[in-house]
């Protein structure tokens, strides 16, 4: 099976394991300043994402597909809108399990 293009489910703690990597963030937008979008990720980290286009995320929740980047930076490819009413414990659980060697082989494509 190739795995090469598949993009991780990650929170602020398992960030930092994939710099210059692509990833999957979902989190609660905090605020924007210029192209940055401030975003509380699912283990109540702070990440900063570089948005390909400013004021393109409207809700409050939010799944960022982009490039890790140095500390807490990602830049954006692309954004999946969640709604208002998201779970983050239950994410945060879910991309623990999925990180961990005993169940990763289930969250492969």
């Amino acid at each position: 099976m190739d795995t090469s293009r598949t993009a991780p489910h990650v929170n602020f703690e398992l960030l930092k394991n994939f710099q210059n990597q692509t990833v999957r963030l979902v989190g609660e937008v905090t605020g924007t300043s210029g192209n940055l979008l401030h975003v509380k990720a699912a283990d109540g980290g702070m990440v900063d994402v570089s948005l390909s286009q400013p004021g393109s995320v409207t809700d409050k929740y939010v799944m960022i597909t982009g490039t890790a980047t140095a500390g807490n930076t990602m830049n954006e490819d692309k954004h999946q809108a969640l709604g208002n009413d998201y779970d983050l414990a239950k994410h945060n659980e879910m991309c623990k399990l999925a990180s961990s060697p005993e169940f990763c082989v289930l969250f492969l494509p």
